[in-house]
Formats: C-alpha cells, structure tokens, sequence
C-alpha cells in the first residue's frame, strides 16, 4: 500500500516495460478526412462523369462483344524425339552421322575432346592404375605382374618435375594408360598379367576398361570433334523424327555451357540419315486438355480499384531512353496488356522436337473457338529457318546441373594496337602431372644490355623480350583480301603444347573477326554429370567468354640503349 494506491507485480511490471524498452516505430496507411466520413473519398466520385463517358465513346468502349472468358484450352501437336547427331553444321566436310543412344545427354558427345595419349597428365593415369590394383587385391589376386609389365616409361624429366606424393604414386603404381592399351591390344584374348586369374576379376577388369576409355581417356575420332579451332566454338546438327518426317537442327555457333533452344536453326530440307528406315518410329502426337490460367509476373498492375501492387517491383523506375525501343516495348506489355495473357501449360516429351499442330479453348458459353498464329513478324520461342520462324519447341537432350571444376588450361587472346598483333596469353597449362600450372608465375628475365665491359656507349637492340607465355598471332591476307591470324613464334626454342587451345599443328590460324576489341577468354574445364540411368559422366569441355580489353605488351623493334659505361 502506498499513498492509498495497491502496487501490484502487473503494475510494477508495465512501468519498468515502458522504462527500459526500445522505443518501437510503426508505419501503417490509414485514410483520413476533414469531416470524420471517408465514404466520400472511397466512392471515388468525378466531378463531370458526362465527360468520361463522351471519351470513352470517342475511343470505343462501348463497342464490346457477347464473348466468355476463355476456360479450357486444348492443344494437338506432334513430337519429335532426337535421334542422332553429327558434327560440323553442314558447311564444311561432312562427317557420318552418329545415332545418340536415349537417356544420354548430348553435351559429353558435343564437347569431349579427342583422343591424345601425350595429353593425359601422370595423376591421372596413376590414379586409374591404383583403380586396377585394388581390383585384383579385392580378388585376392597379386598385383606385382600388372605392376612389373605396366611401369611409366615417361622418362626422368618427367618424374623429376613431379610433386614429391605424385612421384611415389609414379614409382609404385601401374600406369593406367598402358594397362588399358594392352588389354586392347590382346582382344579378344587376355594380356599375360591377367592370364589365368579368376573369371570374376576379368569380368571387373572388363568393366574397369569401360569406365576408363569413357571418363579418363575416351577414344573420340579427330572426325567426330565438334570444336572448331579457327572459330573458337563448336559446331554440330541434330536429327529429331522418324524417316520420312525428320527435321534437322544446325548449331552454328555454340560457345560451350548449356546447350538449349537458342543454340539452333532449324533445316527442314535435310536429313543426317541417322535413323535408317524400318526403324522404330520416333514422331507421335500428343493432345493436352488443361484449364487456362491468367498471366501473373512479379509488379503486374492489380485488377482492383483499391488493391495496391508489390512494391518489390517498380517499372516506373526502369530507365529507358527514347531509342531503346525493346525495353519500352516491354515496359508498354507489362503496363498496359499484361492481363490479356493467358498461360497454358504443356508438358512436352523430353528431347524432342515439338510442333503445335491445333490449339481450341472453350468460353464461359460453351462456344469453342480455334486460336491461329499470328501474322506478324515477331515470335517468342520460335525456331529460324530459311523459310521464316517455325512454330516448334525444341527440349534438346542437354544435361542438368552440369558440375564444373577448376580450370585446366586458359588462354586469353587480347589485341595490342602499338604492337599491331593479337596476343594468346596463357594464364594458365595443364602440366605433365595433369594439374593446373600457372605460366604467370614462372621466372622470367628480360634480356639486359651489354655487361660493365661494352666498349660502346649504346646499344642497338633487334627487338625487345616479352614474357615467354605471350604467343603472337600475326594478320595474314588471303586472296580474297581478308585478314585472318596465324599464330607465330618469338624464338626458336618455343615448344608447342601436345594438346589443349593451342594445340600442335601448322599453321595454326584464327579468323580476325573472332577476337573483337574486348578480347576473348578460352579455358579448358573438367566437367561432371549424371545420364538418365544415374551413371557418371566425365568429360573435358571448354568455354568461350568476353575479355576485360585490349593489352600491352612492350614489344619494340629497332632502338638504342646507354650502357653502363654511357650512365657512368
């Protein structure tokens, strides 16, 4: 009792509350009025609604029509499965068409490399090695005579270039790439270290050969490369239908990364002929009966008078200027006609070719009604053709959730105006141990003047030094009087790679057009994915990005230098 009050615990509870909390700001939209009735500001009234309506007349929104609103939609199409596939996009020499097996993806058949023994690094073939040895230890079988016939013969230089853990692995372990030649080589016999062993363990050596030629050194004929090296992409077609109704898809320039819709032209008139004739047919039709469904994105305007937009969305804030007439045109759609969309989902057959034959929706009436194409010279999805945009959807048989690693090998091509020469810098090599090595850290030491002895006081110098991991491509006119490069050299002892961007041959050319002002970034990745069966898939594939703009090397030809004796 204080004062005659009673001080309870709830009391004394919600003073210290009020004390010691943290003032708490809130924000909330409430309508106010002068008069203390809102009704009049919700009605919305007009001050000459005769006026509204003489508009409204002159723009004619009275000239409606006794239509319902769309309910179900029913659509009829035909879809073509892929069936094969053929490098080259139909310019150049033709190679054979190869039949692509279902459930397989098409990106390892696009992007692997070919076959190159001399590139496949020491780890690698270690590892598959030490693979080998533990099958025949799981057998209770002695590895010493896989071991003794299958030793590296790559020679002390490599060995001494190796990490210290790499080179045990290199002294103990079988070379895999040997061991797996030899079993091919004595087809349909057996080598004499697995002469004799147990029929189990030439059944996991058979399988141990299968996973090593297709994920560590797959055998890919030098015809069947999809990578074009004076374009610096790849290129291939694909087939999709049954004989007599297949389409032709051609991917003339394709970067590397997802292969998807975009990446293809579609080419009625031609045939690969990897689906022979008699074959299972590969084209059936399809008819989907779904309900329609009202076109919702993110900042749509609301259909109600009072019903306020997200606000996460603002397109009054996109900026704009008056010759950017794509990003209007959106804008106007996403405005203006946003709700005149209607959305109807068709699940299509994977890898395949799918043309929308009919499509009908019933109104709220009952009355059906045939939709058809438009005329106009836009579409969304279509695919090219010689002959105007097909209306076809293409889901090609592209892996998901492809993973990538770190980069073997990158080279940057950049162009240097002073020097008047395109620069191939690689960054960075795939070693002889198969790691990543970074050129940009290797010692280098410009070539000094003449020691303290020179008699002369100058010296001319023929041409400067640049750092030995900067490859020049020289322009070169052809008899048409374009330019393309050809890759030269600055000294005599420069060795050409065995395998990689770029690679061992002469000449080595590049098209001009293909490096722009920005430069390009061509790396060399390890790639991982699974096929429809859940089996692993490896393969080496290479990216094509935009580069971060023009160099400097230094070269110079042709100058004087003061030597030691000039300075003193």
């Amino acid at each position: 009792m204080s004062n005659g009050k009673l001080v309870t615990k709830a009391r004394t509870d919600s003073v210290l509350s009020s004390v010691f909390q943290e003032d708490i700001a809130w924000t909330r939209l409430e309508p106010q009025s002068i008069s203390g009735d809102p009704s009049p500001g919700l009605e919305a009234r007009v001050f000459d609604p005769l006026w509204l309506l003489a508009m409204q007349w002159r723009l004619g929104e009275f000239e409606g029509e006794d239509a319902g609103s769309p309910l179900t939609v029913r659509v009829k199409g035909t879809a073509h499965t892929v069936v094969g596939w053929q490098p080259g996009d139909g310019t150049g020499p033709v190679a054979a068409a190869l039949p692509l097996p279902p459930g397989q993806p098409l990106d390892p058949h696009i992007e692997r490399e070919t076959y190159d023994a001399r590139a496949l690094g020491v780890r690698q073939r270690a590892e598959a090695g030490a693979d080998l040895v533990e099958q025949f230890r799981f057998a209770g079988v002695d590895p010493a005579g896989l071991v003794a016939a299958c030793r590296f013969t790559d020679g002390g230089s490599v060995r001494s270039s190796l990490p210290p853990a790499l080179r045990l692995a290199y002294d103990m372990m079988p070379d895999g790439l040997r061991a797996a030649e030899a079993l091919e080589a004595a087809m349909p016999g057996r080598p004499d270290w697995l002469a004799g062993t147990p029929q189990d363990l030439q059944d996991a050596v058979a399988g141990w050969l299968q996973w090593f030629r297709n994920n560590i050194a797959p055998k890919v004929e030098p015809a069947n490369d999809c990578w074009t090296p004076d374009r610096l992409e790849y290129r291939f077609s694909l087939e999709a239908g049954a004989p007599g109704q297949s389409s032709v898809l051609r991917a003339p320039l394709h970067a590397g990364g997802e292969i998807d819709w975009y990446s293809f032209d579609l080419d009625e008139a031609a045939t690969l002929g990897s689906n022979p004739v008699g074959a299972q047919s590969d084209s059936s039709t399809f008819e989907r009966k779904v309900f329609a469904t009202s076109l919702r994105y993110a900042g749509m305007p609301s259909n109600r008078y009072w019903q306020c937009e997200d606000g996460g969305v603002n397109f009054g804030l996109v900026d704009a200027q008056t010759h950017d007439l794509a990003r209007l045109c959106l804008t106007e759609f996403a405005l203006v006609y946003g709700n005149d969309w209607l959305v109807v989902p068709v699940d299509t057959v994977p890898a395949s070719l799918c043309k929308i034959d009919d499509v009908r929706f019933d109104d709220s009436f009952g009355v059906e009604h045939e939709v058809r194409p438009t005329d106009d010279a836009f579409r969304l999805f279509h695919l090219a053709s010689p002959s105007g945009p097909v209306p076809a959807l293409l889901t090609p048989p592209s892996a998901l959730n492809i993973l990538e690693g770190v980069a073997l090998e990158e080279v940057r091509f950049v162009r240097d105006e002073v020097a008047n020469l395109v620069w191939a810098i690689e960054a960075a090599v795939q070693a002889v141990s198969g790691d990543r090595q970074l050129r940009g850290s290797e010692p280098w030491t410009p070539v000094a003047p003449r020691p303290e002895g020179a008699a002369a006081e100058l010296e001319y110098v023929f041409m400067s030094e640049v750092p030995p991991n900067w490859i020049p491509f020289v322009p070169v006119q052809d008899q048409k009087g374009a330019f393309y490069l050809r890759k030269g050299r600055l000294t005599e002892d420069e060795v050409n790679p065995a395998k990689g961007i770029l690679i061992s041959r002469t000449p080595y050319d590049i098209m001009d057009e293909e490096v722009p002002r920005e430069g390009i970034r061509v790396v060399r990745v390890p790639s991982l994915a699974r096929a429809a069966d859940g089996s692993y898939l490896r393969w080496i594939s290479r990216r094509v990005e935009s580069g971060r703009g023009e160099a400097f090397s230094g070269l110079a030809n042709d100058f004087v230098l003061k030597t030691k004796k000039a300075a003193e």
